[in-house]
Order: C-alpha cells, then structure tokens, then sequence
C-alpha cells in the first residue's frame, strides 16, 4: 500500500472527493496509530538527543557527590574537607540554642567567629572554603546534640 503525503489528502478534501476503499487503507497505512510503537529512527534527531544523554552511572555519580555529609556532635570536633573539593554551605540543626565558632586549628574561631543557631531549627550557614589537599575545619562551642549537615562543590 502507498503512503500518501499530506497534500494528497488535503486535495482530496478540497476537490470533494470520496476516496475509495484502497485509498483509506492508503490514508490509514500513511498515519501513527496511538497504539503504533513509534521507533527512535523515525523521530528526526530523537537518536541524537538520546545519545547526548547522561548514563545512569553518570547520574548516581553526580547524586552521590551532591549528598551532604551528616555528622553528629556531642562536644567540640572537626570535619575534613577532601583534598580539590569546596565546602559550600552547612546546615545545623540542635535542641538548644548554641554558639558555635569555626576555625583552621584547633579552638581558633578564624573561619567564623560566633554562628548563633537557633533550636529546633535548621541552621544555614553559607561558606566556600575550598580544599586545595585536605582540609580539617574545627567546630567549637558545641555544649550539646548538634547535627551537621556539610555540603561540598
């Protein structure tokens, strides 16, 4: 059977014809039916657009990097920032308000002096400190529970 263009069957209608029975198995056979399954070839550049697409490997990948990581502290400590990575932001959460100070060593506070976080709340505090080689951030002023959220570039 031909598959007719649409012109053919735009002239149909415009010259009042009625087509014969050939000629609407013709129309039928030119059409996608919704049930057709449509292959990628037939769709002008979907072949393309579908091969420039991330893998899912590629997509877990990026997932994984964009997870923050989540620390508990129960007294002062520290985090490390991986060698060619930048912390960006942290979020804290804690049942009482605290002070805390973030510093290079230590009990320095030369990062942040006084983050003042708020209970039952989430804290955010945005940062880039980027880490060349590995890079230990100290946290102090911690008096009780407190969760830390870190998020890395």
């Amino acid at each position: 059977m031909a598959i007719l263009t649409r012109n053919t069957i735009i002239g149909w209608v415009i010259r009042g014809w009625k087509p014969t029975v050939n000629q609407v198995k013709d129309l039928i056979d030119s059409l996608w039916h919704k049930q057709d399954q449509i292959p990628v070839s037939s769709v002008e550049g979907l072949e393309e657009l579908l091969n420039g697409m991330p893998t899912q490997d590629s997509i877990n990948s990026l997932l994984t990097a964009l997870q923050p990581d989540i620390v508990q502290f129960e007294a002062d400590g520290s985090y490390t920032i991986p060698g060619g990575r930048a912390l960006v932001g942290m979020v804290v959460e804690t049942n009482i308000d605290q002070t805390l100070s973030f510093g290079s060593s230590d009990g320095e506070a030369d990062l942040i002096d006084s983050a003042d976080i708020v209970a039952n709340s989430l804290n955010e505090i945005q940062v880039f400190w980027y880490a060349a080689a590995e890079r230990t951030i100290h946290i102090s002023g911690i008096t009780q529970l407190v969760t830390i959220r870190f998020f890395k570039s």
